[in-house]
C-alpha cells in the first residue's frame, strides 16, 4: 500500500510537470524530465523561466489529492529509509481508518487506490471482528461446560455427604485445573490420537516438570532417567 503511495506519488508530480511542459511545447520537451538531460543548459534555463517548481507545488493549487502531503514533505526526492517509513505509516494509517482521512482529487486513478483502500480496510475490520466473535463463543461454551460440571459436582459431593475438607481438595483442584488448560478437555483429546503422538505429547508437556521435581528434591538420578524412558 504504501509502495504504490510513493509510487503514484512521483507519476502525480511527473503528471504536473507534462502538463507545464505542454503549455509551453515550443520550449519544452519531455526529454528534459530525464536523468540524462541534467545539467543541460537549455533545460535549466526552461526550468528558471516556467517556474516550474513553484507551480507544481500542492501549496499553489495543483490538485494532487491524497499525493499533496507526501509531495509537500519531500517524499519524491527523500532518501530510501524515509520514503520507506512514510509510506508504511501511510499505508497503516489509511487501511486502519477505512481510508476516512484521505480527500481525494477527481483523478480517477487515485479514487480507484482510495477505493482499494477503504476495501481493504473493511475486510481486515470483518476479519477482526469474525476473530473476536469465534474467540468470545468459544471461551463461552467452556465456560458453561465447565459450570455444568461443576454444579455435577457440586450435587455430587452433596449427596455423598463428602467432608469438607475434601470437597474444598475438589474445588480447589477444578479451578487449578481450569486455570491451567483454559477449559480445554485435554485428557479427551489426547484419547483420539495415535499413541506415539499421545507420547511425544505427554513428553514435550511433563518433561521439564520432572526435571524440576528431580532438581528439587534429593530423588535418585535413576528415577529421573527411568521417567525421561516412560516420556519418549
Amino acid at each position: 500500500m504504501g509502495n504504490c503511495l510513493y509510487l503514484l506519488s512521483v507519476q502525480r508530480q511527473a503528471a504536473c510537470w507534462r502538463s507545464v511542459c505542454a503549455q509551453d511545447a515550443s520550449n519544452c520537451t519531455y526529454e528534459y524530465f530525464e536523468c540524462s538531460t541534467i545539467g543541460n543548459p537549455a533545460r535549466d534555463g526552461w526550468i528558471q523561466s516556467s517556474n516550474i517548481t513553484n507551480t507544481c507545488n500542492p501549496i499553489n493549487g495543483y490538485p494532487y489529492g491524497i499525493y499533496g502531503p507526501g509531495v509537500s514533505s519531500g517524499l519524491t526526492t527523500a532518501s530510501f529509509l524515509q520514503r520507506y517509513f512514510y509510506s508504511l505509516w501511510f499505508g497503516l494509517r489509511s487501511v486502519s481508518t477505512q481510508g476516512q482521512n484521505l480527500t481525494t482529487s477527481i483523478f480517477i486513478g487515485e479514487n480507484i487506490f482510495c477505493t482499494v483502500i477503504v476495501i481493504l480496510g473493511l475486510i481486515n475490520l470483518a476479519l477482526l471482528i469474525g476473530n473476536m466473535q469465534t474467540y468470545i463463543q468459544s471461551i463461552t461454551a467452556r465456560l458453561e461446560k465447565w459450570r455444568l460440571k461443576t454444579c455435577d459436582k457440586e450435587n455430587w459431593m452433596h449427596q455423598r455427604q463428602l467432608p469438607l475438607e475434601i470437597s474444598q481438595s475438589l474445588r480447589k483442584y477444578d479451578r487449578y485445573k481450569w486455570v491451567a488448560t483454559n477449559g480445554v478437555d485435554e485428557e479427551t483429546l489426547l484419547t483420539d490420537l495415535p499413541k506415539g503422538l499421545r507420547i511425544q505429547i505427554k513428553r514435550h508437556l511433563c518433561l521439564n516438570l520432572v526435571r524440576r521435581v528431580c532438581s528439587s528434591t534429593s530423588l535418585s538420578p535413576s528415577f529421573y532417567i527411568f521417567m525421561s524412558k516412560l516420556l519418549y
